[in-house]
């Protein structure tokens, strides 16, 4: 798969068969994800650095060096666009993009888990047609009770997902505010120069960070 292909079957095929307006659910795949407008990065050329600052209407130092103009673009750079999300906007739809390795967030897995099972067990020729016939049944087999059942399966992994994430978050504080603590009374237990020591190693939780949510909403899949 690449994006021509993709774009291609999603404008052809499944725009023009969403009768009404959609969240679509997509990963990271890299067809799924080119920007719009992307900026230059360092590993373009500096002419072209340029160029993006000037349809931009930057205002640069002709003397500077490419690691400043690239500062500059970081620090005015417009929020990422993709190319799926404007095409779909125009026909009343939105796309809600998944986080990296969170396939499972999809209940569409859990579908062509179904499809996919009924190929293997219904396959006798082990031939491209054959496969091709048994994925159309296969599909066709798929009911709204099917569809159902995934998204409210799906619906419980995320909540249980940010709730998970949140019960992480809160022990990450609770641990570094422990560390203070004990740091705190070793303070109050030892000399002067064992103080600054105990204090040292005490306040030292590099490494510990609270953890971000694993989205700022739950899906809503009764939009779907």
């Amino acid at each position: 798969m690449n994006h021509k292909v993709f774009s291609k079957w999603f404008q052809d095929a499944l725009l023009p068969n969403l009768t009404r307006p959609s969240l679509i659910v997509m990963d990271n795949a890299k067809y799924h994800s080119k920007v719009v407008d992307k900026p230059p990065n360092s590993s373009s050329r500096k002419d072209e650095i340029i160029e993006w600052l000037n349809n931009h209407d930057i205002q640069y130092e002709k003397a500077m060096l490419k690691a400043e103009l690239l500062e500059l673009i970081q620090r005015n750079k417009p929020q990422t666009k993709y190319e799926v999300d404007e095409i779909v906007k125009k026909h009343g739809h939105r796309v809600f993009h998944l986080p990296p390795y969170h396939c499972h967030f999809n209940p569409i897995e859990l579908i062509w888990a179904q499809v996919k099972e009924y190929v293997a067990r219904s396959n006798r020729k082990f031939n491209i047609t054959e496969i091709l016939q048994l994925t159309k049944e296969g599909l066709e087999c798929v009911t709204e009770s099917d569809w159902k059942k995934v998204v409210d399966h799906t619906k419980n992994i995320i909540l249980d997902a940010w709730k998970n994430e949140g019960l992480m978050e809160d022990s990450v504080e609770q641990m570094v505010i422990n560390i203070g603590n004990d740091s705190s009374s070793e303070e109050d237990s030892e000399s002067d120069s064992s103080d600054n020591e105990e204090e040292e190693r005490g306040s030292n939780v590099s490494g510990i960070f609270p953890l971000s949510p694993v989205a700022e909403r739950v899906l809503d899949f009764d939009e779907l």
